[in-house]
């Protein structure tokens, strides 16, 4: 099965998500292709903390993958992220995130410019770093800017397999609230 949709890839931008980047409400054992889970929506899992900077930082980080499918993209961006940007691990109970960049700037820049996703990667690599800028005069057009992303976005759940710690299942999360395992216990 192929959730993919007629979205232009060159388009979609990937935002990892730790633990502290998910809702804590959800019970993550029931985060499974056999369960649905009832009114669930990128909003139900992504965390509004995801949109923090951390210091230093000018801008939040996504990244541009040209794998051909969504699972190659993602498992991209991750060892984008471990081998070249980080070198840290993954949490246990992580995600990532997905949202067509163009889409976003269009729906929300309609009347005054309040994101910019910008390729501003200084390595000439086949995954990009795109920073994403919001442009809020207060905390909470901020937060009117960072829950209309998500809700835009689309959710991964990065789900940790028995026993071994480098080793995840990669479940989307459906628009009928169901996940769908686009890979099982693979390496990240």
């Amino acid at each position: 099965m192929n959730l993919e949709n007629q979205e232009n890839q060159e388009n979609l931008l990937y935002r990892y998500l730790k633990s502290s980047h998910i809702k804590d409400s959800i019970c993550w054992s029931k985060v499974c292709s056999a369960v649905e889970i009832e009114n669930a929506t990128p909003e139900t899992f992504i965390h509004e903390a995801a949109f923090d900077l951390r210091p230093q930082e000018q801008d939040i980080s996504f990244f541009n993958s040209t794998h051909k499918n969504e699972t190659g993209r993602i498992l991209d961006v991750l060892n984008e992220l471990r081998f070249r940007r980080s070198g840290g691990g993954f949490s246990a109970r992580s995600g990532v995130m997905k949202i067509d960049y163009i889409t976003a700037q269009e729906d929300l820049n309609d009347i005054r410019e309040v994101i910019r996703f910008e390729d501003n990667d200084r390595y000439v690599r086949s995954c990009r770093h795109f920073g994403l800028q919001i442009f809020a005069s207060t905390d909470l057009d901020r937060l009117e800017t960072v829950n209309a992303l998500i809700e835009l976005s689309s959710f991964f759940a990065l789900k940790k397999t028995s026993g071994n710690p480098d080793k995840r299942d990669i479940l989307q999360l459906t628009e009928q609230g169901k996940f769908f395992e686009l890979a099982h216990n693979t390496p990240i």
